[in-house]
């Protein structure tokens, strides 16, 4: 996809969420679509995945490099919330 091509080459930039979304990709951020970013391709069992990242990733890949951990810890993050989520709806 050369417009995915495109964005692969920026480095962090303020625009990389809202720039997508203006393409037509959906972009699963619920933030400020100014704050920096960048996109970040991976090979998913599926294919090419491309997942746009911001500052928080960059902190976590500071504890280990491999960008499949700081996906992993991004994962569990999201996981434990939905948990929590349904934990507090639960009645007693």
């Amino acid at each position: 996809e050369p417009r995915i091509a495109a964005a692969l080459h920026r480095t962090v930039q303020r625009d990389v969420a809202a720039g997508l979304r203006a393409l037509g990709y959906r972009v699963d951020h619920e933030g400020d679509d100014e704050l920096p970013a960048t996109l970040l391709k991976l090979e998913g069992v599926a294919g090419d995945e491309y997942w746009v990242v911001f500052q928080n990733f960059y902190v976590i890949s500071r504890y280990n490099r491999s960008p499949l951990y700081s996906l992993a810890v991004h994962q569990l993050s999201q996981e434990l919330a939905a948990n929590q989520s349904i934990a507090g709806t639960a009645q007693p």
